[in-house]
C-alpha cells in the first residue's frame, strides 16, 4: 500500500469466539467513497450482517471507527462512532463520542475496528501498536466503570492508556446501556455496551505511538489557525464555553418545548425551570470546565453536590439531554437528584436519556394504571419522587425488580403489556423505537428530522438548529441567519409551515452532521450549531488537506449521502417502510398549555411532507431508496441487496 495521509490505513478485526486477529488494509475505494468514519461503520454493518440477526447473538459485529481527522490538531477532532445493529430498536444503531480513545486507537495504526463473535468467558481487549492481546477480564465482570478501569490499568501498569469500558448495565444487556470512555463520554441511545456485554467483552484498551500524517502540513496549520481564531470571536463561545448545553434550558422554556410528565404537557414553571438553569447548574455544583481531545469549546464540565441527601456525588457532563429526561420528564426540579442520576449512569454504563425516558414512560403507565403496583414490586411510581427515580436508576442497571422489565426499552415492554391486553404505545413517544428529549409539535423541521433519522429520533442526525434560535436574544446568541437566502424561501426558518423547503433544511443538516461524522470532529464546532462555525466547505477543506486528496464540498456531500443511503438501506431490509416514519400517537395530539398550546402535528400534511423528504433523497413512496439513485452513487451492490 502507498503512503497514507489522514488515514492510518489498516483495519483491526478480531474474532472473540476463535481467538483469531487479522489486519487488512484500509480499502482505497472506501476512503475516496466514503471517508471514513461513521459511513464506513455503516458499510461495514450493511454488508457483513445478516437480514434478521438478533442484536445479542455472536453474528452481531461491534465496529469501531475513526475518520481522517481523528487525532491530529482540529476543532474537536477526537470523535470516533460505535456502530452495530441495535438491540434496544432492532435496526441501524451507531452512536458517536469524544474524548480520547479514538485518537489513542488511530496512533495504534487502526482506522477501523470489528469484533465478531463471543468470548467464552468475560475478556478485555488490549491494541497495544501491533500487538493485541485478548487478556482475562474475569476479576473485572460486575465492576463499575471506574472500577474497571483503574484495575485495567494497574492490570497494564500504564495509567496513560486509553479505554472504552462497559458497567454492570451491559453485562446485563440492558439494551440501552452503553460503553463508556474516559469514565463519563457515553457513545449512547442504541445499546451499544448491550453488544459488547452480549459478547463478553467488557472494555477494549487501546496504547499508540504512531503518528496521523497531514498530506499538506504547513497550509493545514494556517487554517486551522484562522478557524480556531473565528472560533473564539463567535458570540456563541464564551456562552457555550462555560455552560455548555445546559444553556439550552433557558430557550427551550420559552418555546415551550421541554418535555414534562412525558410529554403530556411541554412547559414547565419558571420556578422549576429555574431550579435547573445553566445559571444554577454552572454556580452551585461545576467546579471545573473540560474539553475532549482537541476542541476549544471545552463545553463539558466537572461538577460536586455539596450538601443534601445527594452530597459527595461527583461526575463530569450533565448535558442539556440529562437534565431534560431526568428533569422535566419527570416533574423533578431537583438538580442533586439529576446529578446523582448522572453519576450513576456513567458508572453503570447506561444512556441517560434512554433511562430517563424510560422511567417517565413507566411513571405514566402508572399514573394510568398500565401498571400497577404488582409490576413494580410495590414501588409507588410518582411523578418527581427523586428517591424513586435513582432507585429505578440502581434497579435498571442490575435488572432487579421492575427494573428488569423496564432493562429492555419500550419495544419490548409495549409488546409485553400487548399480550396482556394493554394498550401501552400511545404513551410510548418514539419514532422506530427510539425518543427524544425534546416535544417536536411546534417544530416541522424537527419533527420530520426525526421521522427519517436512521437510528429512530434522533437530533443529531439532522436537527435544523437554526431555526430554532430565529427569536429574541437567542438570535443575537446564534449568529445571523442565512437561511432566507440560501433556501430562496422565507419559510426556511418558518418551522410551522407545512412547506418543501422543509425537506430541504432537513437534508442540508444532515449533510453537515454526517459530514461531521464521516471526518471526526464534533458537530458542537460545525455550522450545525453556528453558521459563523466550521461549514461544509471548511470542513471538506481540512479533509482534503489532511489527506492530500481532492475533496470538496460536493464531493462531501455525495460521501455523506452515500453513507446515509446505506444505513437507510440496512433499516429497510430489517423491515422499515413509510409508516415506521411516522412518529407515535401523542405527536398528533395538541399541546395541552403553554406557548404551543394547541399545536399537533397534522397526520395527512405531514405524510405530505415526508413524501417530499422521499422524492429529494431518491426514495419511493414506502421510503426505499431507488435503484437509480443508488447506482448513480456507486451503490449498485446495496442497490442488489434489498430488491433480492
Amino acid at each position: 500500500m502507498g503512503e497514507s495521509f489522514g488515514w492510518a490505513g489498516k483495519i483491526l478485526r478480531v474474532d472473540l469466539s476463535t481467538g483469531e486477529v487479522k489486519k487488512q488494509p484500509f480499502p482505497v475505494d472506501w476512503q475516496d467513497k466514503l471517508l471514513g468514519g461513521r459511513n464506513v461503520n455503516s458499510k461495514i454493518l450493511f454488508d457483513e450482517v445478516p437480514p434478521g440477526t438478533d442484536p445479542l447473538s455472536p453474528r452481531n459485529l461491534l465496529i469501531i471507527g475513526t475518520g481522517p481527522l481523528t487525532g491530529v490538531i482540529g476543532p474537536g477532532t477526537g470523535r470516533f462512532t460505535v456502530t452495530a445493529k441495535s438491540p434496544l430498536t432492532g435496526i441501524h444503531g451507531d452512536a458517536n463520542s469524544g474524548g480520547d480513545f479514538g485518537p489513542e486507537l488511530k496512533y495504534a495504526g487502526y482506522d477501523h475496528l470489528v469484533i465478531s463473535g463471543k468470548a467464552a468467558r468475560p475478556v478485555y481487549l488490549m491494541i497495544d501498536d501491533d500487538r493485541i492481546q485478548i487478556r482475562d477480564a474475569f476479576a473485572l465482570w460486575g465492576k463499575t466503570v471506574p472500577d474497571a478501569d483503574k484495575m485495567i490499568r494497574a492490570d497494564i501498569g500504564d495509567p496513560g492508556v486509553k479505554t472504552l469500558v462497559i458497567g454492570p448495565a451491559g453485562e446485563n444487556r440492558v439494551r440501552f446501556a452503553c460503553p463508556i470512555a474516559n469514565l463519563y463520554r457515553a457513545p449512547g441511545r442504541v445499546g451499544m455496551g448491550a453488544v459488547m456485554g452480549s459478547k463478553n467483552l467488557k472494555a477494549i484498551v487501546a496504547r499508540g505511538s504512531r503518528p496521523v500524517r497531514i498530506a499538506r502540513h504547513q497550509e493545514y496549520l494556517t487554517v486551522l489557525d484562522e478557524l480556531f481564531r473565528a472560533i473564539f470571536k463567535t458570540a456563541v463561545y464564551p456562552v457555550w464555553s462555560k455552560y455548555g448545553t445546559s444553556v439550552l434550558i433557558g430557550p427551550k422554556q420559552m418555546r415551550g418545548e421541554i418535555g414534562v410528565r412525558n410529554n403530556q404537557e411541554t412547559y414547565w414553571t419558571d420556578e422549576k425551570v429555574s431550579e435547573l438553569s445553566s445559571e444554577a447548574f454552572v454556580d452551585r455544583h461545576v467546579v471545573k470546565s473540560k474539553a475532549c481531545f482537541s476542541c476549544p469549546m471545552h463545553c463539558s464540565h466537572g461538577f460536586v453536590i455539596k450538601d443534601g441527601p445527594y452530597a459527595g456525588t461527583y461526575a463530569e457532563g450533565m448535558e442539556w439531554s440529562t437534565i431534560g429526561c431526568f428533569g422535566g420528564h419527570l416533574d423533578n426540579p431537583r438538580l442533586d437528584a439529576i446529578g446523582k442520576c448522572h453519576q450513576l449512569c456513567s458508572q453503570y454504563g447506561l444512556d441517560t436519556m434512554s433511562t430517563g425516558l424510560m422511567i417517565a414512560f413507566a411513571m405514566e403507565l402508572y399514573q394510568r394504571k398500565i401498571l400497577t403496583r404488582e409490576d413494580t414490586g410495590g414501588i409507588a411510581l410518582e411523578w418527581g419522587d427523586h428517591r424513586v427515580i435513582v432507585e429505578l436508576v440502581h434497579q435498571i442497571a442490575r435488572r432487579e425488580g421492575i427494573g428488569n422489565l423496564l432493562a429492555d426499552g419500550k419495544r419490548l415492554l409495549v409488546q409485553k403489556l400487548g399480550r396482556r391486553g394493554l394498550d401501552a404505545e400511545r404513551y410510548a413517544n418514539h419514532v422506530k423505537w427510539l425518543d427524544e428529549v425534546t416535544d417536536f409539535r411546534s417544530d416541522l423541521g424537527r419533527a420530520l428530522n426525526y421521522a427519517v433519522a436512521t437510528r429512530g429520533a434522533d437530533h443529531l442526525r439532522g436537527l435544523p438548529t437554526i431555526a430554532v434560535w430565529r427569536e429574541g436574544n437567542y438570535q443575537k446568541l446564534f449568529g445571523k441567519n442565512h437561511w432566507e437566502k440560501m433556501f430562496r424561501s422565507k419559510k426556511a426558518i418558518d418551522v410551522q409551515a407545512y412547506d418543501p423547503v422543509r425537506a430541504d433544511t432537513v437534508i442540508y443538516n444532515e449533510t453537515i452532521c454526517g459530514a461531521a461524522d464521516a471526518v471526526g470532529i464534533c458537530k458542537f464546532n460545525t455550522e450545525w450549531v453556528l453558521q459563523e462555525l466550521v461549514g461544509l466547505q471548511a470542513m471538506a477543506g481540512l479533509a482534503s488537506l489532511v489527506t492530500g486528496r481532492d475533496i470538496d464540498a460536493e464531493k462531501l456531500g455525495l460521501i455523506v449521502e452515500r453513507g446515509w443511503q446505506i444505513e437507510r438501506a440496512f433499516c429497510v431490509r430489517e423491515g422499515i417502510r413509510a409508516a415506521d416514519d411516522l412518529p407515535s400517537a401523542r405527536y398528533f395530539e395538541p399541546i395541552p398549555f403553554g406557548p404551543q398550546k394547541g399545536k399537533k402535528l397534522d397526520r395527512r400534511r405531514f405524510k405530505k411532507l415526508l413524501l417530499e423528504y422521499y422524492r429529494k433523497r431518491g426514495w419511493d413512496q414506502q421510503g426505499i431508496p431507488t435503484r437509480k439513485r443508488l447506482e448513480a452513487l456507486d451503490l449498485g451492490d446495496v442497490a442488489d441487496k434489498i430488491s433480492a
